[in-house]
């Protein structure tokens, strides 16, 4: 069974730094992976998320996070 947390921010700073985390986080063996983003239109780059973070914050949205925890 897994747990789902969810975490909410306005800060740009934390849901950019989110992002690196998802992308970039050690594997179960500790090894180096480059996961792939993703929007509801396909896969994006982490330039694009960031830009989509930017654009939105001036709009005064909040960004969720989800983690799964196993």
């Amino acid at each position: 069974m897994a747990n789902v947390i969810t975490t909410y921010t306005r800060d740009r700073g934390a849901a950019k730094a989110n992002i690196r985390y998802i992308q970039e986080r050690p594997g179960r063996d500790r090894e180096k992976l480059t996961r792939p983003l993703f929007d509801h239109a396909g896969f994006i780059g982490r330039h694009e998320a960031y830009q989509f973070i930017d654009e939105s914050a001036k709009k005064g949205a909040s960004f969720r996070s989800l983690m799964t925890v196993l």
